[in-house]
């Protein structure tokens, strides 16, 4: 039996502002009084829009990656497709459109299976992973300005081995694999706890 042990102490939010903005996300100190001993204290949160990756399988299940220049890294880096929902945008509709313009392939069904919180330290948004089944390639991809995306066909199996060799490193991407392979395990159970499948 597993035990869980209750916070003792709740905070209240005092008060926030946005102290920068940079286009993608903005940053904002808040500030917040913990119950328990009256402390008060500022904290950093990072606003950005919430995001979506999707793991994709062509009809004979090989995974679909992106290799793309990361500048955070300064190197190029194997991952799946996703990026930022516009406003106003489902999270489904920007799953297919991402897959769209990154890859040029449009699957046969889409279905979420995860969310995942980037880093709730100081981060609010939410990445919606999705499942793509069944892509087949119907055009051209269609990048940003300042992208340049290589595509890769890969078992699943290779992929995995790719993360066990350190050559697949990116968290979300790591996080939405997991997704995948419990989802693939245990599909109702999966579904019923997620709060994507809900939404």
């Amino acid at each position: 039996m597993h035990k869980v042990t209750a916070m003792r102490s709740g905070w209240e939010k005092l008060d926030g502002r946005v102290v920068a903005d940079h286009t993608i996300f903005r940053v904002r100190h808040d500030l917040y009084r913990r119950h328990s001993d009256g402390l008060t204290h500022e904290f950093v949160v990072v606003e950005c829009p919430d995001w979506v990756n999707i793991v994709a399988l062509t009809c004979d299940e090989r995974v679909i990656l992106v290799r793309q220049f990361r500048h955070g890294l300064d190197k190029a880096t194997w991952e799946i497709p996703g990026g930022v929902l516009e406003p106003g945008e489902s999270p489904q509709a920007g799953a297919l459109r991402e897959l769209r313009e990154e890859t040029g392939h449009l699957p046969q069904r889409i279905e979420p299976i995860g969310i995942i919180h980037p880093n709730p330290a100081y981060q609010m948004n939410t990445c919606h992973v999705f499942l793509a089944t069944g892509c087949t390639l119907v055009g051209d991809q269609h990048l940003d300005p300042t992208e340049e995306v290589e595509l890769g066909f890969f078992p699943l199996e290779e992929v995995l081995k790719m993360v066990s060799r350190g050559e697949i490193t990116h968290s979300l991407v790591l996080a939405a694999l997991l997704h995948l392979l419990l989802y693939r395990s245990h599909p109702a159970t999966l579904a019923a706890i997620s709060p994507s499948a809900k939404a």
